[in-house]
């Protein structure tokens, strides 16, 4: 078996605990990675791994260097602040050489999107910015669309997708977007979260809530809902700064009570918004996302009607299904990628590590994808909203505004 690189997981918390440490063996078992530490400013259990503790003021590149690895994979999943600065400063200063794979929000401003931009314009090979929605959660829409790669793992018989209709193969429906779907006439994209700890913002730190630290749904669910889209330009038409025609936002009464017990309110995020896009090739583009919504249910999907059929994307069971005409018997599902017996984030931390290795698994470049998203949910936050609203836990997301 092919020996790894080694890995650094800064940040010991739950992101690890629930995301990271559940995918190692596989990708210790692909050859991916092969020794690995974690660094936080506190003593952690890492089970068989390594775990140092990073001192105060202790700059990262002096952690990475002294843990030893050489040309080290370095994952950043601490304090959103602190994600474009110390990348900055450890390609700058870290003698091991490292490659950095950064976890969302990659920035918290405009002043850092302008640093991460240079950033990785200077060390293309050497930044890697990950993003479920885009690399596992909306990978069927992504193939169907003919953007993954058909010689990349993805493809491979290792559980992460799998059709849906008898008899076929992946390969079979890839590149059938323009074929089933035709022109698109319009898109919506929503991210509504309403059930159990996900449905509220208490399960997490206050860095969901305040905007200063990439706080407000526009920040937290608002780059997953546009990254698919981005990756879907060459059916949906380009989308820019200029695309964005309005905004909405509301905060839930509950959520303002919680959140006023620890910011001021100059600083608490949304809990629900919408913003209305328009494509370079004038389709219109709905996006919504939001918490304390939907009578305590989830309803994660993308919708693409288009002059031949729709796709019905649900992403809360990563599933493609596909419609002609108006018969709702005739929905056919046809991917799905596997959310319960594979790893959650196995696709998205080897995509962002094939893509490193120059194994880049989409015909789209995924850093410039994220990084474009991030940059519009950042250029969205500048711009006022033409309604602004209060709501009660649960209510529906269409009767807000």
């Amino acid at each position: 078996m092919k020996m790894g690189r080694p890995l650094i997981v800064v940040g010991a918390g739950s992101y690890w605990v629930n995301l990271v440490s559940p995918a190692l063996n596989s990708l210790k078992e692909t050859g991916l990675i092969s020794k690995i530490s974690t660094v936080d400013v506190q003593n952690r259990d890492a089970a068989e791994n390594s775990h140092v503790v990073r001192e105060k003021d202790e700059p990262l590149s002096g952690v990475v260097d002294r843990i030893g690895y050489e040309t080290p994979l370095v994952l950043l999943a601490h304090s959103n602040d602190l994600h474009t600065p110390e990348a900055i400063e450890l390609i700058q200063n870290s003698k091991a050489k490292p490659s950095i794979l950064i976890e969302k929000p990659y920035s918290i401003n405009e002043d850092q999107i302008r640093k991460l931009d240079n950033l990785i314009t200077r060390h293309p090979n050497c930044v890697g910015l990950l993003e479920y929605y885009l690399t596992m959660k909306a990978v069927p829409l992504l193939l169907f669309a003919g953007t993954v790669r058909e010689d990349s793992f993805y493809f491979e018989n290792n559980g992460i997708l799998r059709t849906k209709i008898e008899g076929s193969a992946l390969k079979d429906l890839s590149g059938k977007f323009k074929e089933m779907i035709g022109k698109p006439l319009f898109v919506v994209s929503e991210i509504l979260e309403g059930e159990g700890s996900y449905g509220t913002v208490e399960h997490r730190n206050l860095s969901i809530v305040d905007k200063s630290l990439g706080g407000g749904m526009i920040q937290d669910l608002g780059h997953h809902a546009l990254t698919p889209l981005i990756g879907l330009e060459a059916h949906l038409g380009l989308i820019t700064k200029d695309s964005i025609k309005d905004v909405r936002v509301a905060f839930c009464n509950e959520y303002m009570e919680f959140a006023q017990k620890h910011l001021p309110k100059g600083n608490i995020g949304e809990s629900y918004a919408e913003i209305d896009i328009e494509t370079d090739i004038g389709v219109p583009v709905r996006l919504a996302m939001g918490k304390y919504i939907e009578k305590g249910q989830n309803q994660r999907r993308i919708v693409i009607t288009g002059t031949r059929g729709s796709v019905l994307y649900d992403m809360t069971n990563n599933l493609l299904s596909y419609q002609h005409g108006d018969d709702n018997s005739k929905v056919r599902p046809l991917v799905e990628a596997d959310k319960k017996n594979v790893p959650k984030y196995l696709a998205v931390l080897r995509a962002g590590i094939e893509r490193i290795n120059g194994r880049n698994p989409f015909y789209f470049d995924p850093v410039s994808v994220a990084f474009r998203a991030q940059d519009l949910v950042l250029s969205t936050l500048k711009i006022k909203p033409s309604k602004e609203r209060e709501y009660e836990r649960g209510s529906l997301h269409d009767t807000i505004f």
